[in-house]
C-alpha cells in the first residue's frame, strides 16, 4: 500500500543546493485540498539576536518532472484601485 498525502501534511527538506544567502535554506511542499503548493524557509535572526524562521508558500506545485520552480524573485505587486470604495468593494479571500 502506497503512502498517501493528507492535507496539512508537510514535507521539508534542507537546501543543500544554496549558493547565495537570499536562496531558501529549506524547500518542500504543503498538501491542501488534494494540491500540492511549494514552501520555501529561511533561517533568521532579529535585531534581539533571536533565531526564527521566515517563509513563504508559492503557487500550485509542478509535476515531479518539472521541479526545482519555486522562484526567488519578486512578485508583481497588486494593480492599484482607483478608490477606497473600488478597495472595499473588491472580492477579499477571506
Amino acid at each position: 500500500m502506497a503512502w498517501e498525502k493528507k492535507h496539512g501534511d508537510v514535507t521539508l527538506f534542507a537546501n543543500d543546493r544554496k549558493t547565495k544567502d537570499t536562496q531558501p535554506d529549506w524547500r518542500g511542499s504543503i498538501h491542501i485540498e488534494g494540491k500540492d503548493y511549494e514552501i520555501a524557509l529561511w533561517n533568521k535572526t532579529s535585531k534581539n539576536g533571536n533565531t526564527f524562521i521566515s517563509g513563504r508558500m508559492g503557487d500550485e506545485a509542478k509535476p515531479p518532472e518539472a521541479k526545482g520552480s519555486f522562484s526567488n524573485a519578486p512578485r508583481p505587486s497588486p494593480k492599484p484601485t482607483s478608490s477606497i470604495k473600488d478597495a472595499l468593494d473588491s472580492d477579499l479571500p477571506w
